[in-house]
């Protein structure tokens, strides 16, 4: 999780060179370039793509709430979950991830989750890195 946040806060440091500034967190990144003279139209295509991956990135940006990256970073251990046995299976629920009990055999495994997450980052990091190379392109024109 540490990792996944500061892959991001990463991206937006060398993002915000091309506007000549600097943005160290990935969650600030958006109201930083909005304030930028320089390639306005960049800038806006970039906080558009932004916008499009906030919501499954929300477990490691948090505006207005602690996420658990917040609370392993700086305040607390957060488990993985409770280890739950039943007749059907092993599972984990609860935890940082908020997992959740299985209904009639569709188990959430932590793995799963922790996958999704990673695929999605990738998936994140890709379309902004797109995003910017395309609209850099057309500033340049």
């Amino acid at each position: 999780m540490l990792a996944f946040r500061r892959c991001l806060d990463y991206l937006s440091r060398a993002l915000a060179c091309y506007f000549m500034t600097e943005a160290a967190s990935f969650r600030a990144f958006p109201d930083i370039i909005a304030k930028m003279k320089k390639s306005p139209q960049v800038a806006a295509a970039l906080i558009q793509a932004y916008k499009r991956h906030e919501d499954p990135l929300a477990f490691v940006l948090a505006e207005g709430r602690m996420s658990v990256r917040n609370r392993v970073a700086h305040y607390e251990f957060v488990s993985a979950g409770c280890i739950n046995l039943t007749t059907q299976a092993v599972f984990l629920a609860g935890g940082g991830e908020e997992l959740r009990m299985p209904e009639k055999f569709s188990w959430v495994r932590l793995s799963k989750v922790l996958s999704d997450r990673l695929e999605y980052l990738h998936t994140s990091v890709d379309d902004m890195i797109d995003t910017f190379v395309q609209a850099a392109r057309q500033d340049q024109v």
